[in-house]
């Protein structure tokens, strides 16, 4: 009863469960007459100590050891990173642009320097983060912690702050922000020991997890509808006017950010007319480098300036015909070298973009490796067998030699060739079982997908990156199994299989693959 008045009172003068920034903006009421940030004489405004750029600069440490391609051996811990620096990238946005966020806890994979241990999570370690603020500052200092690195720089931040706040005189030390936050520390989401984490904690079943968010979900997918119909049109005619075949958005930002990309493309090609015919028949992606992928696809990074793009855009043509032959003549002499074995720049069926000068780079190198080795041992074959059947992705400098789950060799830069050739020959066999194992799966996957999509009227089932296919299976076969779980057909809905629930920003309703046995 007396969480039921509290409630009542402050939700009267204007304090929400929305968050902190509800208290700034909260209207004036019949019964104060006056908005009650004004009337104590206090100034609405955010009270942390962080810019959105220290806190780039702050976070510097955790990503040198939780980027993901760091984990080039690892293709599920590395897939779990994408998808928690994705999260950390889009709750950090919106703090700084002042909208509230559901508390959750994210996981990363933190690499280590301690090698030598026969454990399949030698090098690396699993932590989980809890964010429970709206305020930048705390979330950038709880990141850090929980990873265990150093906090002198956040800390130097706020005295310095602190030192000029003392200095300039003000109505009161404390701001509406504060006042807000206190109250959601004792009674909110932000208290970990509120009735909203103890929830939290407990098993949820996937029935009760639905059934308190498939409006929210709806409610997103109505919202991104609009906007992904306003992008198709604004891509439409951006393809048009240039003559583009296709304008992409593959942004660890959400795809709002996509109109601003477009209005700064506009005003560059206004500007610099020559640029216009190099863009015909060319597919025009906004992501997070600049360059040329190996598709082919015109890559410019979403957070650069137009003066940027322009150096790439000015000599496209050439760049893309250079390259383009060049790729394809060193992975022939790569291949031929290793007995057909075929090079990838990637894994099948992932997002990450790569751009072909890095790829090429990779090509040439070991390339000519394995060419001065096998002039030196005096051998005409590097490889006894044909392996033409067979491929292997080329990663980064990190990372060590492993079968991925898709039966691919995953062959980090800087390997030597003797060790390279050693594993390709003793894990001929292991590679080619794992992949006749993985395109069975695969098969079934894609029935089960099918099936469930018709079961429950969903209009997409797709799986995370950080999701394989036998753990996608599992969880198709549960709901089947199941179906009083979903309790209702969802027509026109999204499910992603994940690792965790939520409810994100497109409408799409993330479960764990594992949900069967959580709920129990």
């Amino acid at each position: 009863m007396l969480m039921v008045l509290r409630h009542a009172i402050w939700s009267r003068i204007g304090i929400v469960k929305r968050g902190a920034d509800a208290f700034c903006r909260s209207s004036p009421t019949p019964s104060f007459g006056v908005n009650i940030a004004v009337a104590a004489g206090i100034r609405c405004g955010h009270r942390s100590f962080l810019t959105a750029g220290e806190a780039a600069i702050a976070l510097r440490p955790f990503y040198f050891v939780v980027h993901p391609d760091l984990f080039g051996q690892h293709p599920r811990e590395r897939a779990v990173n994408e998808e928690s620096l994705k999260q950390l990238r889009e709750l950090l946005d919106n703090i700084q642009i002042g909208q509230t966020f559901q508390p959750r806890r994210i996981t990363f994979y933190v690499r280590e320097g301690k090698k030598g241990s026969n454990s399949a999570n030698a090098g690396f370690r699993m932590v989980t983060t809890p964010l429970l603020s709206n305020d930048m500052y705390k979330t950038v200092e709880s990141v850090l912690q929980t990873c265990q690195l150093p906090l002198d720089f956040l800390h130097q931040i706020k005295d310095r702050r602190s030192k000029v706040r003392q200095d300039k005189p003000t109505q009161s030390q404390y701001t509406a922000r504060d006042y807000s936050n206190e109250f959601l520390r004792m009674y909110g989401p932000d208290n970990p020991n509120s009735a909203y984490f103890r929830k939290m904690k407990m098993n949820l079943s996937l029935r009760s997890w639905l059934r308190a968010n498939v409006l929210k979900a709806q409610s997103n997918q109505q919202l991104h509808d609009a906007m992904k119909k306003y992008n198709a049109e604004i891509c439409a005619a951006l393809c048009e006017e240039f003559g583009l075949a296709d304008v992409q958005w593959n942004c660890i930002w959400s795809d709002r950010f996509l109109k601003g990309c477009i209005v700064s493309f506009r005003r560059m090609c206004e500007r610099n007319v020559h640029i216009r015919n190099n863009l015909k028949g060319h597919v025009l992606v906004f992501a997070e480098a600049t360059g040329m992928c190996v598709e082919g696809h015109v890559i410019l990074d979403a957070r650069d300036v137009p003066n940027d793009w322009i150096h790439l855009l000015s000599s496209l043509n050439e760049y893309k015909e250079g390259f383009e032959k060049n790729v394809r003549i060193a992975e022939e002499k790569l291949s031929k070298l290793l007995h057909g074995l075929r090079v990838l720049p990637r894994h099948k069926g992932a997002a990450r973009i790569v751009l072909v000068h890095e790829y090429y780079n990779r090509v040439m190198m070991l390339e000519e490796m394995l060419r001065q080795y096998k002039t030196e041992i005096g051998v005409k074959e590097l490889l006894p067998k044909e392996m033409s059947d067979l491929d292997m992705v080329l990663e980064g400098l990190s990372g060590s030699l492993s079968v991925s789950t898709t039966g691919s060799f995953v062959v980090p830069m800087g390997v030597s060739p003797e060790r390279l050739l050693t594993f390709l020959r003793d894990k001929t066999g292991v590679a080619r079982q794992t992949k006749a194992t993985h395109q069975r799966l695969r098969e079934k996957e894609e029935s089960l997908i099918v099936e469930c999509q018709r079961e429950f009227q969903l209009a997409s089932l797709v799986k995370d990156i950080s999701v394989s296919s036998e753990q996608m299976v599992v969880c198709c076969e549960a709901l089947l199994r199941e179906p009083r779980e979903i309790n209702r057909p969802l027509p026109g809905g999204h499910i992603q299989v994940s690792q965790y629930y939520d409810v994100n920003y497109e409408g799409e309703l993330c479960i764990p693959w594992n949900w069967a046995s959580l709920g129990k």
